[in-house]
């Protein structure tokens, strides 16, 4: 599964729910990874403290960290056209499509986007 940057940022937060899955998937042997753009959202709140970047640092090297190549490029372009998405969204999305892996999200506008396949939380 490839986790959307709002589960990461809930499980950050403390969401119990999030927090319970991800133990729960971890426990169960199910590899997750996480797209390259999500960690940049996950580092790039502007209160982070040097001690917080540090902290969501070691949280994502637990996750397989997926980057952009030009196959997820040409897809997110795509999708960012048909469905007037952001390029994080886009990204993502692209993303996940493109390794066939299920997305975690909880944006309504992502689950909306046909032909991905969700997981869900």
């Amino acid at each position: 599964m490839i986790l959307d940057s709002n589960i990461l940022i809930g499980y950050l937060n403390g969401d119990r729910d999030i927090i319970s899955a991800l133990q729960a998937w971890r426990e169960s042997g199910t590899v997750l990874f996480i797209s390259s753009v999500s960690a940049i959202e996950a580092l790039s709140l502007s209160s982070l403290t040097s001690a917080d970047v540090t902290a969501i640092e070691n949280f994502l090297s637990d996750f397989i960290v997926v980057p952009l190549d030009m196959h997820i490029v040409r897809t997110a372009g795509a999708l960012r056209r048909e469905h007037r998405l952001s390029v994080p969204d886009a990204a993502i999305i692209a993303t996940a499509t493109a390794n066939n892996l299920p997305l975690v999200t909880r944006d309504k506008k992502i689950r909306a986007v046909s032909g991905v396949m969700f997981a869900e939380i």
